[in-house]
């Protein structure tokens, strides 16, 4: 049956230590990349080419997401997502009133606080009830200053640590075959590799407008035993409604190891 595959993969992550698992239904991309080192060995009249000596085979995957995952961030660095607490600096654009007095949409803003004023310069003004008179910016009536206020929030941590880096997975991708005379789904296209690394290096970039598409690279290794690195497996498509995509092999995995969406 001639097949065409027109989709990316959605891809399954399973970590090994722990068998945490991390997926994705919004690859933009899926890209498989093998390197072999070639050498032609040449001799005879002329030193024609007589064989070629080929070893060391490398397959890298590069999977680019439509959407950011925090969960993908944390398997490049090695560690895992945890609950934490921070204490961050929060900004806010006010206009100078008479008499220096500044005023904060926080009508509860309380204590001494730093503002910088017109030309960047750092004042302490003593807020009360979200407001502060400054004499410093007497001379600054109608222009905009900046409050800074410090908080402590709470959230979900992902830690740049210099002695960690990221940890095997097994890696699943999944996407359709289509029959080419009906063009309907014909087949199920499973690609899978049982150690594969992410790479620790990456480079991300916020612009204003762009989303952010992070990438994730990963090195797969053969397996020891069998020197397998991967394989393909197509499948006949089934129909079923309770099943969606790849999710449906590791739904019930999922619901149990990742009901805190901590990992």
């Amino acid at each position: 049956m001639p097949l065409y595959i027109q989709d990316t993969a959605d891809a399954v992550l399973e970590r090994k230590s722990d068998k945490f698992v991390i997926a994705t239904g919004t690859t933009q991309t899926v890209t498989l990349k093998q390197k072999v080192d070639e050498e032609t060995v040449k001799g005879g009249i002329g030193n024609a080419a007589q064989f070629t000596i080929k070893s060391n085979k490398e397959l890298e995957i590069t999977m680019e997401d439509a959407l950011f995952n925090f969960q993908w961030l944390a398997a490049t660095q090695g560690v895992k997502v945890v609950n934490d607490k921070l204490v961050v600096k929060r900004t806010e654009v006010a206009e100078v009133e008479e008499g220096g007095k500044v005023t904060s949409v926080n009508s509860k803003l309380a204590g001494e606080l730093v503002v910088i004023d017109t030309y960047g310069k750092n004042v302490k003004g003593k807020f009360t009830a979200g407001s502060a008179t400054i004499s410093d910016l007497s001379s600054q009536v109608g222009k905009n200053v900046t409050i800074v206020t410090e908080e402590e929030v709470q959230g979900e941590k992902v830690s740049i640590r210099a002695d960690r880096f990221a940890e095997k997975y097994r890696l699943q991708l999944f996407t359709y075959a289509y029959d080419q005379d009906t063009e309907a789904i014909a087949k199920d296209v499973f690609l899978t590799f049982d150690n594969v690394s992410p790479s620790s290096e990456f480079d991300l970039k916020l612009k204003a407008g762009d989303p952010l598409s992070p990438e994730l690279q990963l090195k797969a290794t053969a397996n020891p035993k069998t020197k397998e690195i991967g394989s393909w497996m197509i499948v006949d498509h089934k129909e079923d409604a309770g099943a969606t995509n790849s999710g449906a092999v590791i739904a019930g995995r999922r619901a149990e190891d990742t009901a805190s969406h901590l990992g």
